[in-house]
């Protein structure tokens, strides 16, 4: 379905103020509409050779090409198509031909009032392409509209919850789907897998506001009003005696599979063999990614996706591009204490120089790394620990050090939640003392040795409960 028959969009003129004060008429060219400057607020160039094409420039530079024309009474607006998608002008497929042929529409209406109008017909349209619109349908332009605006883990991740909802609702039209039927598979799904179920929710009424935003559903959003299944927040973090555990068995680990160590490694039906060094290379490297994790507080794909070009070793900083906030963010910087730089320039000694990774997997970077995190950590006894435990587990300790919340939020790269949190960001100096500490005093208790802080013994307790 071309773009303009998908996103035409229709609405009475609000407040004409700013707009129409700002009001700009001169002949439409392409050179001319470049040269629009997008301002605070959103504004009008009307075109003196087609009256009634306009292109609409957006606080964020996008411009699009609108037809405005009355009809019935009132004043609409109707999307025709973004610039540079089509030729202004030269043949029956350029913005000024498409334009007067809507034009010629709304005045045929205002003539005749049993002619509908643009805007009526092709609001019936939608409606009756909503009725027989299947909730298949629906996800599918939900993943071509919506999916690519989110990244790639979203986009995964909605495809695993669409294979929950579709088997069951997916051959029912949009028009027909009722809170019951949302409510019923909802609480069907949540006997087993109640957070599942309110995520699986949650896209649902993403693609229902899509489809009332598109005109292909006029009844109210099914999911509203359906009562989720309380999610208890996880607060699991490795206590001082875990660290000791798991910093014990990452030295043995370690020590199994260094290059000259020669050791045979045992297989399940009891047959020995000879690990070969990618092997023990690679083994090394899983290791080396639980140790960032404590000692960085970053989250996993943070340390995982990092390269050896996003690290200065000088300024004592790991670059990460693409995070969870760096849509509103961009990129951030992690401050590397002196136990992780020591790890991270330890690595990058012994890294292979064709590799951009500072984590390298078998090919590329180290993917599937759930696998090696419950084998090292059925080696120490901790299975119920996450890979995210580590991230909880450096804000408790930096908490428990006292460093205020302000400089937690920073080096964890959390976004300040009011104006004030954003003017008063901690320093350089502090963000890297505090870095210092929290690393060290991770890296002393994983060592199994008293961390000192201030010239007093720190002790960490932690919370092991879910």
């Amino acid at each position: 379905m071309p773009w303009r028959h998908r996103h035409l969009e229709t609405e009475t003129m609000p407040k004409r103020g700013k707009e129409k004060a700002e009001a700009l008429k001169f002949k439409l060219t392409d050179k001319a509409i470049r040269a629009l400057e997008p301002k605070t607020h959103s504004y009008f160039a009307w075109d003196t050779k087609v009256p009634g094409l306009v292109v609409r420039v957006y606080p964020s530079g996008h411009r699009v090409y609108w037809v405005v024309a009355r009809a019935g009474g009132r004043q609409h607006r109707m999307v025709l198509e973004p610039f540079g998608l089509a030729p202004l002008e030269g043949g029956e497929d350029s913005v000024r031909a498409r334009a007067l042929v809507e034009l010629g529409r709304f005045a045929e209406a205002k003539r005749n009032p049993a002619v509908a109008n643009p805007v009526t017909a092709r609001r019936a349209t939608r409606e009756a392409a909503g009725r027989a619109l299947t909730v298949a349908d629906l996800a599918d332009l939900f993943e071509r509209e919506h999916l690519p605006k989110r990244k790639p883990r979203t986009a995964a991740q909605y495809k695993t919850l669409r294979a929950h909802f579709e088997p069951v609702l997916g051959r029912v039209t949009v028009e027909a789907v009722t809170y019951d039927d949302v409510a019923t598979f909802h609480a069907k799904l949540g006997n087993e897998h109640p957070i599942q179920a309110n995520r699986v929710l949650a896209a649902l009424s993403a693609m229902f506001t899509l489809a009332a935003r598109k005109g292909l559903r006029t009844a109210p959003n099914p999911c509203r009003g359906v009562e989720r299944f309380a999610e208890v927040r996880r607060e699991v973090r490795f206590s001082e005696s875990n660290l000791a555990k798991l910093g014990k068995t990452l030295a043995a680990l370690e020590q199994a599979v260094e290059p000259l160590s020669g050791k045979r490694r045992k297989r399940k039906d009891g047959t020995y063999y000879q690990p070969n060094s990618a092997e023990r290379r690679q083994r090394l490297v899983e290791i080396a990614a639980v140790r960032l994790l404590l000692l960085t507080g970053a989250r996993r794909d943070e340390i995982l996706g990092g390269r050896w070009s996003d690290f200065d070793a000088e300024g004592g900083t790991l670059r990460v591009v693409d995070h969870k906030t760096s849509r509103k963010r961009g990129p951030k910087l992690i401050v590397l204490g002196r136990a992780a730089l020591a790890l991270l320039e330890k690595l990058a000694a012994e890294r292979d120089a064709a590799n951009e990774w500072i984590l390298p997997g078998r090919a590329g970077r180290l993917v599937g790394f759930a696998r090696p995190w419950a084998r090292i950590m059925r080696h120490a006894r901790l299975s119920d620990r996450r890979p995210h435990d580590c991230r909880r587990t450096f804000a408790s300790v930096a908490t428990e050090l006292g460093y205020p919340e302000a400089v937690v939020g920073e080096l964890l790269g959390h976004t300040p939640r009011t104006v004030t949190a954003g003017y008063t960001l901690p320093g350089t100096r502090a963000m890297r003392a505090a870095a210092d500490a929290i690393a060290g005093t991770i890296d002393a208790l994983m060592r199994g040795e008293p961390a000192e802080q201030g010239g007093k013994l720190y002790t960490f307790a932690g919370r092991t409960g879910a």
